[in-house]
């Protein structure tokens, strides 16, 4: 099973760039639903929006989703058919 393994010691890798703490959370809960392991890392960073937002390379603390390297071309598939069956899922960042 995918999502058997702790999280914690997978090598995760960003997967997903969204805009807001709440689609990466969507995305995650999407991916972890199909038995991806998915974690957001600076989920519960005390600051929840990026100082520098204008630069085009900073995104609220907690939009980032990572997932293990070995499962990234599984979680593109996964977000790709939730797309297709009507899933409000923005394109993000891949």
């Amino acid at each position: 099973m995918k999502g058997s393994e702790d999280p914690e010691s997978l090598d995760l890798v960003p997967f997903y760039k969204g805009s807001s703490p709440a689609e990466a959370e969507i995305v995650r809960l999407v991916l972890e639903d199909a038995g991806i392991p998915a974690v957001i890392p600076d989920r519960n960073a005390p600051l929840p929006v990026d100082l520098t937002p204008l630069d085009g390379e900073h995104s609220p603390a907690g939009s980032e989703v990572h997932v293990p390297a070995a499962l990234i071309e599984d979680a593109k598939e996964v977000l790709e058919e939730a797309r297709a069956a009507g899933r409000e899922i923005s394109e993000g960042e891949l």
